[in-house]
């Protein structure tokens, strides 16, 4: 973050960040350099069994835009990339839960399964 930049919460859980005279390239490297830093973070395993996770929609800002067109184009790219977050948690739980169900074969059990 520089001097001319700003953050502010917009919502429970939702951040604006405002860079300054930057354009949407400059803001692909904030983002990958946010999201390596959280991902370094994750693996120094600061917090045990949990890991923070970060979905960031990126708009450019110009003349012709409103800022409700600015914020929705941003809210629809955080939203799609929420959604590839949760494509890849089920990606990863779901080998873990086939194991889980299948250390369970041929016992009785009333604890509910994964299922899609």
């Amino acid at each position: 973050m520089r001097g001319t930049d700003a953050v502010v919460r917009y919502g429970g859980d939702e951040f604006l960040v405002i860079l300054a005279d930057t354009n949407s390239q400059g803001g692909q490297v904030v983002m990958e350099r946010t999201s390596r830093l959280l991902e370094e973070w994750n693996r120094a395993k600061h917090l045990k069994d949990f890991e923070l996770t970060n979905s960031i929609g990126l708009a450019e800002w110009c003349e012709d835009k409103t800022v409700d067109q600015l914020l929705d184009e941003a809210d629809q790219a955080m939203y799609s990339t929420k959604e590839m977050h949760k494509e890849a948690l089920r990606s990863k739980m779901q080998p873990l839960m086939a194991k889980r169900s299948s250390k369970s074969d041929g016992i009785r059990s009333s604890a509910p399964r994964w299922r899609e």
